[in-house]
């Protein structure tokens, strides 16, 4: 991928806000963090995460929506050079001709970024007050709406608004069927794991959605899947994560 211009280039944009190596993690649990996410990949996943830690914490919500810019900014650009590197591998691999290359059409803006609700966030497959997930049934209970935890029938009223176009569903329900469990439990038990690990707390977040017009990275999933890009805060962890999704069968 050719290198941007410096007015896109996140290291020229935001020099002031440094990031730390490994997101300010130990080595040994950046390289455990990352395994968990090619793990999801492996399982079926098609979002696409990167996390953060800046040298100085924000001193105030204004200054954390900066960070959550210079998170969306750095987000987009390592997942639009990743996917390009794939692209040219697959078709040196294949001896195919490589594809056009995806690109970012315009730099973020702050005013590009909407903050929303952890509820709003998540969506309504997750029951923050309980912390138990709403999951599609699986084999004889296909079809059927049931609590992880419990794996019971989910109230009428709440199956029949399920499930949202937000976090959970994204996660949960990539264009082709994900492996993360055989029952609800499994699969609720793996997704709150998994949102344990990337933001610490699941209520105690703050988190902005941002502008999918920006690239065309997000032009498979304007087919009817969907398309997601969200930075997360974690004051827990004071970790900062970038989400991007967009996929199509």
């Amino acid at each position: 991928m050719p290198a941007p211009p410096p007015s896109e280039s996140p290291d020229m944009t935001f020099r002031h806000l440094e990031t730390l190596p490994h997101a300010g993690l130990p080595e040994w649990q950046h390289r455990q963090r990352c395994a968990a996410i090619s793990r999801f990949h492996e399982l079926g996943g098609v979002l696409d995460f990167r996390q953060f830690a800046y040298t100085t914490a924000a001193a105030s919500e204004a200054e954390r929506r900066e960070y959550h810019l210079a998170t969306a900014s750095h987000t987009l650009y390592a997942v639009i050079a990743e996917r390009n590197a794939q692209a040219a591998q697959r078709a040196a691999r294949y001896q195919v001709p490589t594809p056009a290359a995806l690109a970012q059409h315009f730099s973020l803006q702050v005013d590009m970024g909407c903050k929303i609700s952890a509820a709003e966030f998540y969506g309504n497959q997750l029951d923050l007050q309980h912390t138990r997930l709403i999951v599609r049934g699986q084999g004889s209970q296909f079809g059927r709406f049931l609590y992880h935890d419990s794996e019971t029938d989910v109230e009428h009223t709440i199956a029949r608004e399920t499930p949202s176009s937000a976090f959970c569903h994204a996660f949960l329900n990539p264009p082709y069927p994900a492996r993360f469990g055989q029952t609800a439990r499994e699969i609720g038990e793996y997704f709150l794991d998994f949102c344990h690990q990337l933001f610490g707390s699941l209520n105690h977040i703050e988190t902005y959605a941002w502008n999918t017009d920006c690239s065309d990275y997000f032009a498979d999933g304007r087919e009817w899947w969907g398309t997601y890009f969200w930075t997360v805060y974690s004051p827990q962890t004071r970790l900062y994560t970038g989400i991007m999704g967009s996929a199509t069968d």
